[in-house]
């Protein structure tokens, strides 16, 4: 639905091949430009196999060469989840987990062509029951966020409490060639700011690089400018590398500051869209475009 009040139908088609979609303008802008009232949804059959395999390498960039590999030679898992947790015991080695999902005679022939890949790289297989473990798990975040901030008595007032402020989960889209450079340059401009790294993670594709990290310097300001000053210094660096400072969650009031970066040119572009969709600014005022 747009400002106006006018809906806009699209059609329940995979592809079309006629003019810009409207489905992409709308889809990712935060609610800026109209609101999505109805969707339609793709469904799928339960696989007929569903196997999972982890995978240890001695650190991380082996590991997301395989990856790398993987990729290029067409051996794409349904689930891909690769990191370190540095702060946990100061190891250097990172775990791979990856779940293929169809026919049985097709993701065994992936899954034999993924250990092999691994293999190659100095990786060797998890412990027994370790991805089993991962698998009943992967949602507990999650569950933490929904039980902590969205069923609490005040959920906005969780969201500010002070511990927020000084930890953040950056999600960036960097180019596959430049994702080893970019955590090597993240990783120095942390340890000048004194911040913590609890997880260096990829998820999904090579490019798909996230990073959780802590400000541990323990300082009484809840705002803690420290973070905020290198959230934007390396989500910065990823615009700069060719990359976007966010692939996973939205942009919102937060990151708002950095689109025009992002977009460059295509800035000026997407605010006429914003002015002729929306010109007295009632959807979403502030989030997306300042």
């Amino acid at each position: 639905m747009l400002a106006n009040g006018d809906i806009i139908t699209t059609r329940s088609v995979p592809k079309s091949s006629y003019g810009p979609s409207l489905d992409r303008l709308f889809i990712g802008t935060e609610g800026t430009l109209g609101v999505v009232m109805e969707a339609t949804i793709k469904a799928f059959p339960r696989p007929e196999s569903r196997p999972m395999r982890a995978f240890v390498f001695p650190e991380f960039e082996s590991g997301f060469n395989a990856i790398v590999t993987m990729q290029t030679e067409g051996v794409l898992p349904a689930v891909m989840d690769y990191g370190d947790e540095p702060a946990a015991d100061d190891a250097l080695e990172a775990t791979l987990y990856v779940v293929f999902e169809g026919f049985a005679g097709h993701v065994q022939a992936h899954i034999a062509q993924a250990e092999a890949i691994c293999a190659r790289y100095g990786g060797r297989a998890g412990q027994p029951g370790e991805v089993e473990q991962y698998w009943c798990e992967r949602h507990s975040s999650a569950e933490r966020y929904r039980d902590e901030v969205l069923n609490a008595v005040d959920p906005a007032a969780a969201r500010r409490r002070p511990t927020s402020y000084r930890m953040d989960y950056l999600h960036m889209a960097v180019p596959i060639s430049r994702v080893l450079e970019y955590r090597t340059r993240c990783a120095r401009i942390f340890d000048e700011r004194e911040i913590g790294v609890r997880e260096w993670s990829v998820w999904g594709r090579p490019e798909f690089f996230s990073m959780l990290i802590v400000d541990e310097r323990g300082e009484d300001d809840p705002a803690s400018r420290n973070m905020t000053e290198t959230v934007d210094e390396v989500l910065t660096l990823a615009q700069e590398l060719g990359g976007t400072m966010e692939y996973c969650h939205g942009v919102g009031l937060k990151l708002a500051h950095l689109v025009p970066a992002e977009l460059g040119i295509g800035y000026k572009t997407v605010c006429d869209v914003k002015a002729a969709l929306d010109p007295n600014g009632i959807l979403n005022p502030g989030k997306f475009l300042s």
